[in-house]
C-alpha cells in the first residue's frame, strides 16, 4: 500500500543569490546582467500593485524592509 506525500520547498533569498552566481558563470549572457549584490536596486522603479504607483521599496509601501535597511539606492561599494 502507498501513501501519497506531497512535499513543499521553500527557497529564499540566498539561494536566488547563489543560483544566479552559478549561473551566470556559464555561457548564458542573460544571465551576466543581473546584479544579485543589491536585489532592491530597482525597487524604487517597481510599481506597487494596487495602484500602479512607483516606489514599491519604499516607507511608504514597504515599511518593514524600510526598517531593516533596503534602499534601492545602496550599492556594495562604500564611499
Amino acid at each position: 500500500m502507498s501513501k501519497n506525500k506531497k512535499v513543499c520547498v521553500v527557497l529564499g533569498n540566498g539561494f536566488t543569490i547563489d543560483f544566479i552566481n552559478f549561473v551566470s558563470k556559464s555561457s548564458l549572457s542573460i544571465w551576466n546582467n543581473i546584479d544579485v549584490s543589491n536585489l532592491f536596486s530597482h525597487g524604487g522603479y517597481l510599481k506597487w500593485p494596487s495602484n500602479k504607483n512607483p516606489g514599491f521599496l519604499s516607507k511608504k509601501y514597504t515599511p518593514h524592509l524600510w526598517e531593516l535597511g533596503a534602499r534601492p539606492y545602496l550599492s556594495r561599494v562604500r564611499s
